[in-house]
């Protein structure tokens, strides 16, 4: 699932990947079950993202 706020851009795609355990995200289901797609699969962690990104969040 994926939530956008404007249509989509290919230049501004970019993402985090979900089980990194910096985030200390509990889904609450059987991670083993889920379907992750081949391009969240490639997501850097939230360390690797913060380090090799220079994304700003609102206008700057």
């Amino acid at each position: 699932m994926y939530k956008c706020d404007n249509y989509y851009n290919v230049e501004a795609d970019a993402g985090i990947a979900f089980d990194d355990e910096v985030l200390g995200i509990d889904w609450q289901i059987d991670l083993s079950k889920a379907i992750i797609s081949e391009k969240d699969k490639k997501l850097p962690t939230f360390k690797e993202f913060e380090k090799d990104n220079d994304f700003k969040y609102g206008e700057v």
